[in-house]
């Protein structure tokens, strides 16, 4: 399945795990894309399996989730 394809196919229960494949491969476009619907539907996606995994195996692209979501919480205050 190719990038665009994969960007069409986010949902909350993938989001995470598509995250971690974009990371991995250097998918940018999906990288980005998995990581902006990741933050918009955060609490959805932090109740997957997928962010469980992604927390444990690879906790700075969780960061980088929670450090997206700190900026937009400061910047709304």
């Amino acid at each position: 399945m190719c990038e665009e394809a994969m960007v069409s196919e986010l949902k909350i229960e993938n989001a995470a795990e598509f995250l971690a494949l974009a990371d991995l491969y250097e998918a940018n476009q999906l990288r980005a894309a998995a990581k902006q619907f990741t933050v918009t539907h955060f609490y959805g996606v932090k109740k997957s399996d997928g962010w469980k995994k992604l927390q444990s195996e690879k906790p700075q692209l969780a960061e980088e989730v929670i450090d997206e979501l700190a900026e937009l919480t400061r910047q709304l205050i």
